[in-house]
Formats: C-alpha cells, structure tokens, sequence
C-alpha cells in the first residue's frame, strides 16, 4: 500500500536518472536478483504473455527457497541490448523488484513516517554526478509517496534517537567536512576530536540537553587515523578472502611504495608511508578534494554516522575513518610509484569501497572487529 513519507536528501537525488546505457547495465549485469514473496505473486498475477515470460526466465535457488531472475550472457534475462529493462518498458517501474525500483537509493526509515535517503555510490552514473560537483553538497527536505516499506531499513529506537540527538550530531559533523577554512584532513582530525568530546557528554548522560555547548575546535589533520593501515589491509585481506582484479592492483601498489624488501626496519616503512601520504595530498587531494569531500559527507549520511554500529561516536568515527584511511592508501601508493592519477582512478577507489560497505556483508563488521583489537 503506498503512503506519503517526509524525506530528507542531498539535492542531487532528485537529478538522478537511472540510465543503462551509461553504466553498462552494471548492476543488472553484476546481481543475481531474488524475489520476495510479494513480487513472486505479482509477476504470477501478470497477463498471460507476460506471466510465461516471465516464468521462463526465472531459475529456483535451493539455497534460499526463492526464485531468481537467470542470467543470458552475463546479464539479466530482462536487459534489451539498448540496456533497457523489458519489465519496466512493458509493465511500469511499480512492476518490477524493490531492488530493481529502488536501487541505487538507500532509504532510512525513522519513526512518523521520516526518512533520510541517499544515492550508493557503487552505481557509477550516481557516483558522478553526487561526487563530481565542484560545490559542497546541499540537502532538501521533500515528500514521496512509496508502497515499498519493506525495502527500508528501519531505525525504531526513537528513544536512543531522541537521547543521542542523533540529527543534531549528524548536522554538526557534517558542517565540519564541508568547513572549507580546514584541510580535508584537519576536518577529519577536528571530527575526531570533537566526537570524542560527544562521548564524554554521552557517558555523563546529558548530550540531548547540552549539546550546542560542545565546542567544535579546529584540529591538525596528521593523526585522523590513528591505527595501522598496512596492518589492515592485511588483516582485510586475510579474512574477506576477496580476490578481485582491483583488490590486487592496488595491494601490489601497496607493496611496492611501502614494502620492497621484507626485512625493511620499521623506521622505513614509516618514511615511505610519509611519502606515500605527500604524494597522495599533492596528487589527489589538491584536484580532486571536492570528489572526496563529497564521498565523504554522502558516507556520513547514507550510512547513519556517528551511530552507523554498535559502540561509542568515537569508534564509528574510527571506521569511517577507515574508509578514507584505504582510499589514501591506494591512491597514494599509485602516486608515490610514479603513476598520474585521474577523476578515473579517484572514482574506482570510490567505487572499490563502496561495493564493500553496501553488498559486500560483514566487511565492515571486519574493520570493526580490526579497530576494536587495536586500541
């Protein structure tokens, strides 16, 4: 049934059109699509013609119980070769899965019907144009109207939202990453101070009521990150078991800025991870600072930061700290090896944590167990 919800969004959600010839169809190329309960019964409900189409390109997965769209040569049964969707052009987009529909906004459902939605920016054609705008990224309130609640991740803790002052705390963090007076990195590291402030004010039980009193105060940016890089990486590497062509160029380029020779004392590394860092702030931030900017407000909010998991502002913070920390780390590595970076490479990286954080489950549990172990 649909209903009327109020809606908070970057303004570039409004802007976007799904368009399959400019992607490549990605996602209906990478995603076996299953289907829910509702959207099974929809499609058996269909005309006759339609219905038989349909049921001949559905395939039954024994591990989940559900049916799946199958796959013709790499892609969705349903994708013309003008990479149009045969369901949508036929039926209309209220036919299709929630996913199909929904995808690549991710809506967050809070109590009395508010939600706060964004674009993932592991579609390419969202990823350009939320990230690629030379001004720092503007927010809208609107209202939609949608049957497809169940698509929705819900947050029903209205009292720890009420007593976090969740919206507050995510409007004032977002105002520090887009503070044009500080370096990218000195927002990154005034974040860090002030969240941690946050928790002193949590753990006293008085933030809600206190918290226009919490300073914010402009803080160097060299120790934003304040763990091991490399060791994640490892640790990353060891436990998601992910083998993919991009994993390895960039764990090669790693390698080969930070750790030529297996006995290097740790006083080399250092100095070649410093390097790496320089290389990184001169050939990445400096022309591509707003395509980070941009990447890293849309994560803050899409992702429900400082409260995106479980523990204290201060570890959130820590994990998405993280995610700059790895993009830094690729980039830089490219950088200091030689190689000019492009509006490309800064995109792929993006991409590259993107995929990890939206569909790729548990990854960011790992970061999490990671940061835990190493305070």
């Amino acid at each position: 049934m649909n209903k009327e919800y109020k809606c908070l969004q970057p303004t570039y959600v409004s802007k976007f059109v799904c368009d399959g010839a400019a992607c490549n169809s990605k996602c209906c190329s990478n995603w076996h699509i299953q289907l829910d309960e509702a959207a099974y019964e929809r499609f058996a409900a269909a005309a006759p013609d339609i219905r038989a189409e349909i049921m001949a390109n559905l395939e039954f997965n024994k591990e989940s119980g559900r049916h799946e769209i199958a796959h013709r040569g790499g892609c969705c049964s349903f994708v013309r070769e003008d990479k149009l969707c045969k369901l949508q052009l036929r039926c209309g987009a209220d036919f299709l899965l929630d996913v199909c529909a929904e995808y690549p906004r991710k809506t967050h459902l809070f109590p009395h019907d508010f939600t706060q939605r964004a674009l993932c920016m592991t579609c390419p054609v969202a990823a350009r144009l939320a990230l690629t705008a030379k001004e720092p990224m503007t927010y809208e309130e609107v209202t939609f109207v949608s049957g497809r609640e169940a698509y929705f991740e819900k947050e029903t803790n209205e009292e720890a939202i009420e007593a976090t002052a969740f919206f507050k705390l995510q409007k004032r963090c977002i105002a520090v990453l887009q503070d044009h007076a500080l370096t990218l990195k000195q927002r990154m590291a005034t974040l860090k101070a002030y969240l941690e402030a946050a928790d002193v004010f949590w753990a006293e039980g008085v933030l809600a009521e206190k918290f226009d009193e919490l300073p914010v105060v402009a803080t160097d940016g060299a120790d934003f990150a304040d763990f091991d890089v490399i060791a994640m990486v490892a640790f990353l590497q060891q436990r998601a078991q992910d083998d993919d062509g991009a994993t390895k160029e960039y764990t090669c380029e790693v390698v080969a800025a930070l750790l030529t020779d297996d006995n290097a004392a740790e006083e080399e590394v250092a100095a070649k991870l410093q390097n790496l860092q320089r290389a990184f702030e001169e050939n990445c931030l400096r022309t591509y600072g707003h395509i980070f900017e941009n990447y890293l407000v849309n994560e803050f909010f899409i992702e429900l930061y400082p409260c995106s998991k479980l523990g204290s502002f201060s570890h959130n913070f820590r994990i998405f700290a993280a995610l700059f920390a790895l993009a830094e780390l690729f980039l830089g590595a490219k950088a200091a090896n030689g190689k000019e970076i492009t509006e490309e490479d800064v995109l792929a990286v993006i991409n590259w944590l993107s995929v990890r954080t939206n569909h790729f489950v548990g990854y960011m549990d790992l970061i999490s167990e990671f940061l835990s172990a190493s305070q």
